[in-house]
């Protein structure tokens, strides 16, 4: 269930739905921004693409658009495999140049994934939170994009493993990023960065340094517990597979 936020709203935009008690509510009130922001002709070429580039042809709907060549790699040993952010840049990069023309060509629908990436994508969660501890930088800095996909990636890594499937009951692997988005809006993964992000900041005293530094201080700091988390979830796994419930405990 999504808190009530009680600390001062530094985005307008962020304001009318911020306190919203359950997602049910957040999502209506984001259909709404959405259907105020995108008029019709946009929601059609927004149809004719695929629902991986629904954030990225949005932004350039928006003039919003990253300057993706000025986002660097930040590598971690945490992430799946080595150089896993660099693929990403250069698979986004691809994707905006190519013709993926595989949408759905429900305009209604459009809005419900965009709804569903708004609130529970554990990119755009991590952006935001980064965004109100390094106010000095506009939210589509590359110094703050970059940040934001470091904790992306660990958070998929997260999400990636078979304890996490089966906890979200994964129906199908080509929707299993709307269950994500989903899980993570309603179990308020938003109100869950912003505070664990502003207690990575106070204990790495973090606001001393520049803005930038400080989104990839942060950044490092939340994909290390990341790791120590899947670590553990896989421990549970295996100790559960050891020791077996008895039928009566089933």
């Amino acid at each position: 269930m999504a808190q009530i936020r009680t600390h001062e709203c530094s985005r307008p935009n962020e304001c009318r739905y911020i306190a919203a008690p359950l997602y049910a509510e957040l999502l209506v009130q984001v259909r709404q921004v959405l259907g105020e922001r995108l008029n019709p002709a946009c929601l059609s070429r927004l149809a004719e693409r695929s629902d991986r580039l629904l954030p990225l042809t949005i932004e350039a709907e928006l003039d919003r658009s990253v300057d993706w060549g000025r986002v660097g790699a930040i590598e971690h040993e945490a992430h799946d495999e080595h150089g896993a952010m660099a693929r990403t840049i250069e698979a986004i990069k691809q994707a905006l140049d190519s013709d993926d023309n595989h949408g759905d060509p429900d305009p209604r629908d459009i809005v419900d994934k965009l709804a569903e990436f708004a609130l529970g994508s554990p990119a755009t969660c991590a952006l935001r939170a980064l965004a109100r501890l390094c106010p000095e930088l506009q939210i589509d800095d590359p110094a703050l994009v970059g940040a934001a996909i470091v904790v992306a990636l660990g958070f998929r890594s997260l999400y990636n493993q078979p304890e996490s499937r089966a906890l979200l009951e994964e129906v199908s692997p080509l929707n299993y990023w709307r269950q994500v988005n989903a899980h993570s809006a309603q179990h308020d993964l938003a109100a869950v960065l912003d505070e664990y992000l502003h207690l990575v900041l106070e204990s790495e005293r973090a606001e001393q340094v520049d803005a930038a530094e400080r989104a990839r201080l942060i950044a490092m700091k939340v994909v290390e517990v990341e790791r120590r988390c899947r670590e553990r979830a896989s421990r549970v796994s295996d100790f559960a597979q050891t020791r077996p419930l008895p039928d009566c405990q089933l």
